[in-house]
């Protein structure tokens, strides 16, 4: 089970990566992927990516994350905070 958890909702992370995450982050990833779904990770990914040097922009897929989704309803804000503080300070909720 876990292995098939493990496919469906595990953020990928391509061979040769540019933007190397930690566990918490990944952590966080899956939450996120797991509420929001695959389709609008890859879409904020796409979003925060920085054209003029190919860097990812961790602060503003945070924001992202928060205003994206927070607009859900009061019920998604704290879910959506403990993500972002996750994601941004490794700090489990």
């Amino acid at each position: 089970m876990f292995q098939t958890l493990d496919n469906e909702f595990r953020p990928g992370q391509p061979e040769g990566n540019p933007f190397p995450i930690t566990q918490a982050q990944f952590d966080a990833l899956v939450s996120f992927t797991f509420n929001a779904g695959a389709g609008r990770l890859v879409e904020l990914v796409r979003l925060t990516i920085k054209p003029e040097t190919g860097s990812f922009d961790f602060e503003k897929f945070s924001e992202l994350m928060l205003d994206d989704y927070a607009k859900g309803g009061p019920g998604l804000i704290p879910r959506r905070q403990a993500e972002v503080n996750l994601f941004l300070n490794g700090i489990y909720p």
